[in-house]
């Protein structure tokens, strides 16, 4: 497998661990450079934001599209066009 979908592994894929489906309520992905202890107050709200929606699912809105996000992945080299255009047909794809 390459390093990039290993790494991912983890970060993206932790809910389906039995552990986490019994213990862990809401799962937060984070960026290294945010320690949770710092905005908990934001972790609380959001926490009960996300068991209160519909979907289960809350993402921040960072001002920029999917699309320019998949631009940026391949500009950067953070993964391959077809893995981009098969997520990018997935996106398409929900209802």
């Amino acid at each position: 497998r390459r390093m990039i979908t290993q790494s991912r592994w983890p970060k993206f894929m932790a809910w389906r661990e039995e552990w986490v489906k019994k213990h862990c309520p809401v799962v937060f992905y984070i960026d290294g450079n945010m320690t949770p202890l710092e905005r908990e107050s934001v972790f609380d709200k959001q926490g009960a934001a996300i068991l209160k929606s519909e979907v289960g699912f809350a993402q921040p809105f960072n001002g920029k599209s999917v699309e320019i996000e998949f631009k940026k992945i391949l500009q950067k080299k953070k993964d391959t066009k077809a893995n981009v255009e098969t997520t990018r047909a997935w996106m398409k794809s929900q209802p």
